[in-house]
């Protein structure tokens, strides 16, 4: 299993994630649809501005400067997809830009009768390119459906049929922009080296959140945009520096003859390239390694673990919303976190405006994939509402999207729910504490008599720790202790409780930067309830408060209190709860709750 990454440390590095939306923090659920870059890439690009710029090749301290950007750029992308030398590395408007230029040139090797193969899977990036191309050769365009039945995957067999002797060239996704279905492209490279085609995949959507092994996967180019993983707005095209070398490139007369200069047309961005490597630095600066090509795959790995916990809670949690329809791999199988879904009684783009006012962004439409829009038959329908993760969402920003959604389908507006107005003091509930007489001991009696029990204190007092909850039955049962014993058949009531459906549990695990300090902590609700609500801390320990209700009130107080600092913000959360001392413990836990809210 790969080790851990900490989305609240993460979070510290991107300042564009400390934007409030009526006093919650932005929580950026359109990954496919664009990330934010990290202090370190802003930095880079704003150092080589400063310094000034100049083109390539003169004998002078600014365009050296650029030479060397260029060249360390180049490094770093071989680095992140794992190409065998950097001059296979060629960027690029955009990927885009890259894919029409690349298309244009292989288009001139063509024969009229040859054929390329599309999917319909792709975003139309991988696709308009390629037929324009085969259009002007009188090119032949064979097309692989996918099953909307079985999770969206790609039709393999099809794969296989469509492509023959006269196939030249075929063009794939390696993960779906629209619905995050995953595409074994090595097997399809197989495929079509068993006919000598060459294989052109669209990494886009995959770079953000898996590993990219351009060697691995024996493909012939691939291309990316560093914006969609935490960079500029920067096309990077990979191709065999037998290709690039072979093919010829539409250029100016002084561009180099060869790779990869002849493939860069005009002037680079040379700022943006500097962002790149900034960002390639970024993200092997998330794991560890001997050399950046291992601390990116160890960081890669990291970040599929977390965002596979993600898509599991994100899952699960869209499992007891009624009135949703998500579209694409609903089981265990490899898949981004990335879904569409479509709600009851909205259209997509009403319900991410809703979301977007409370701050959670979120995309509407095709998003480009049109093929994909199509085949689902929901084209002209407004396409779908899309929702993305990233290495950054926490398990928090999860839930309050989840019940955000819940609302939705419900037929409600989340924004006159109480659940997502701007925290203030004056919003704190009275907390009411069990009061509805003797519970059995928990020592004596059997688990689904717990079970019950434990039903009617989550009833009463949910959103509720199982510290509290176990205490509260204990002491109504005529004890002063949670036992271990006691504590085992209690954990094995709420797992009976959840089985039924009469429980949700939601469950929190905040580390600090250093990852010393964990608090872990799971909190019980009955399955309507809502995940936070706000209310005084009445019979409780402040530890015994859900640290996401703590959250809630902490963002509230920033959003008052803009000016405060931690010492501060922390003496106004004990003042809201009617405490007064600021121990060490009660700091700690702040802390945790701060890291949770984003603060």
């Amino acid at each position: 299993m790969a080790a851990s990454l900490d989305p609240y440390a993460v979070r510290g590095r991107f300042p564009a994630l400390r934007r409030e939306v009526d006093g919650h923090p932005a929580a950026y659920f359109d990954g496919p649809g664009g990330s934010q870059s990290p202090a370190e890439v802003a930095a880079a690009m704003a150092a080589y501005l400063d310094a000034g710029s100049s083109n390539l090749g003169g004998p002078f301290a600014t365009s050296q400067e650029a030479d060397a950007v260029v060249e360390a750029a180049r490094a770093a992308m071989a680095d992140f997809y794992n190409a065998a030398r950097p001059e296979e590395i060629v960027f690029g408007q955009n990927m885009t830009s890259l894919t029409f230029a690349m298309s244009r040139a292989l288009a001139k090797t063509w024969q009229p009768e040859d054929q390329i193969v599309l999917t319909r899977l792709d975003h139309d990036a991988n696709v308009t390119p390629w037929v324009m191309a085969a259009e002007d050769r009188s090119v032949d365009v064979r097309w692989v459906d996918f099953d909307p039945d079985d999770g969206c995957t790609l039709d393999y067999d099809g794969m296989r049929n469509a492509i023959g002797p006269r196939t030249r060239l075929v063009a794939v996704t390696l993960a779906s922009n629209a619905v995050g279905t995953i595409v074994d492209v090595r097997q399809v490279v197989g495929m079509a080296r068993a006919h000598g085609a060459l294989v052109y995949v669209d990494a886009v959507h995959f770079a953000p959140h898996r590993l990219i092994d351009v060697q691995a996967m024996d493909v012939d180019f691939l291309v990316a945009s560093a914006y969609k993983f935490f960079g500029p707005h920067t096309g990077i095209l990979y191709g065999k520096y037998e290709h690039l070398a072979a093919v010829e490139a539409y250029k100016v007369r002084p561009a180099p003859e060869d790779p990869p200069g002849k493939w860069e047309t005009g002037t680079q961005s040379f700022e943006s390239l500097a962002g790149v490597t900034a960002t390639v630095d970024y993200l092997a600066s998330l794991g560890d390694g001997d050399t950046r090509r291992e601390a990116i795959t160890d960081a890669m790995a990291r970040t599929e673990h977390h965002e596979d916990a993600l898509t599991r809670r994100f899952l699960k949690g869209i499992d007891e919303v009624e009135g949703i329809r998500l579209y694409g791999i609903h089981d265990d199988r490899p898949r981004t976190p990335t879904f569409a879904i479509a709600i009851d009684g909205w259209t997509p783009a009403e319900a991410s405006e809703v979301l977007g006012d409370l701050g959670m962004f979120t995309w509407a439409g095709h998003y480009y994939a049109v093929e994909v829009m199509q085949r689902l038959g929901i084209l002209d329908d407004g396409g779908l509402l899309r929702i993305g993760f990233l290495h950054y969402t926490t398990d928090a920003e999860v839930d309050r999207l989840l019940a955000a959604l819940g609302v939705l389908a419900s037929g409600e507006d989340p924004r006159e729910s109480a659940e997502f107005q701007p925290t203030t003091l004056g919003d704190l509930e009275p907390y009411r504490a069990y009061d509805l007489g003797v519970l059995p001991d928990p020592r004596t009696v059997g688990r689904s008599q717990l079970a019950d029990g434990l039903a009617e204190v989550v009833a009463v007092e949910g959103p509720v720790t199982t510290d509290r909850a176990y205490s509260v039955f204990v002491k109504a049962g005529g004890g002063m202790k949670v036992t271990k014993p006691v504590r085992d058949d209690m954990d094995w009531a709420v797992e009976l409780l959840v089985e039924q459906g009469r429980l949700a549990v939601d469950e929190f695990v905040v580390s600090a930067p250093d990852a010393e300090d964990t608090e872990r902590q799971v909190v019980l609700r009955r399955p309507k309830q809502p995940r936070v609500h706000l209310r005084e801390l009445g019979e409780r320990d402040l530890y015994k408060v859900p640290l996401s209700e703590v959250a809630a009130l902490v963002a509230g107080l920033r959003r008052n209190h803009p000016e405060a600092d931690g010492e501060e913000l922390k003496r106004l959360t004990l003042e809201a709860y009617g405490l007064k001392r600021l121990t060490p413990l009660a700091s700690r836990y702040l802390d945790a709750a701060f890291r949770l809210a984003g603060v």
